[in-house]
């Protein structure tokens, strides 16, 4: 499917900062993407490729609030958090139960921010091996999310679930805006949950970095 042609307009047209994305892949299809600015004349240039949405720059800077968790417990317990702290985003999945939240920075030029990793041995999407490792990250300047595509891994489009109807139908200056004491927030929230969950493991640091600010580049 098409999708970087069939929904790349709309999201131009609400406010998103747009990159086409590679067929079978999760990362963008051009160099120096970071700092892309695509239009409507682009639209028709990458056939048959996803469309991902730049984050933490721009007129309304986008914050992805991806909970790469698959745990029963933590999982719902922080997209609850989320919606009863930051507001209700745009929820994008790829390989459910994971989830992708999407929110305003009260501020561009925010850097990447991450939560503690814990590995989980009843995970139903890698039960076993390093890979495992789950946590939040906070996605911002330099990076990326898919919007529209297929899923590398499950070979079916990601879905957005929010009653909303995802970004076709969110322009990018109504999602809710979140300040960096919010994610801090999160964070430590991710940290207490990890540690007071029976069956899960800590992995790496045992401190939760925090999210930092960088120079704004736009």
């Amino acid at each position: 499917t098409d999708h970087f042609r069939n929904h790349g307009r709309v999201l131009l047209a609400n406010g998103y900062l747009i990159v086409p994305i590679r067929k079978g892949e999760k990362r963008p299809a051009i160099s120096g993407w970071q700092k892309a600015r695509l239009g409507m004349e682009d639209l028709t240039r990458y056939p048959n490729h996803g469309v991902g949405v730049l984050c933490g720059q721009g007129a309304h800077p986008i914050v992805g609030v991806d909970i790469d968790v698959s745990h029963p417990i933590i999982g719902p317990a922080l997209i609850d958090w989320c919606r009863r702290n930051l507001g209700d985003g745009g929820e994008r999945v790829g390989a459910a139960p994971r989830i992708l939240l999407a929110y305003r920075a009260d501020s561009s030029g925010w850097a990447k921010g991450a939560s503690v990793q814990f590995f989980d041995p009843t995970d139903p999407l890698k039960p076993s091996g390093k890979d495992n490792h789950q946590q939040v990250e906070i996605l911002g300047l330099g990076q990326q999310f898919v919007a529209y595509h297929e899923h590398p891994d499950t070979g079916r489009d990601y879905q957005w679930v929010d009653l909303m109807g995802g970004l076709e139908s969110l322009r990018a200056s109504d999602l809710p805006v979140v300040t960096e004491t919010q994610i801090a927030a999160l964070l430590a929230e991710v940290s207490r949950l990890v540690r007071t969950t029976p069956g899960v493991t800590v992995v790496g640091s045992a401190e939760s970095p925090v999210m930092r600010s960088a120079s704004d580049e736009d």
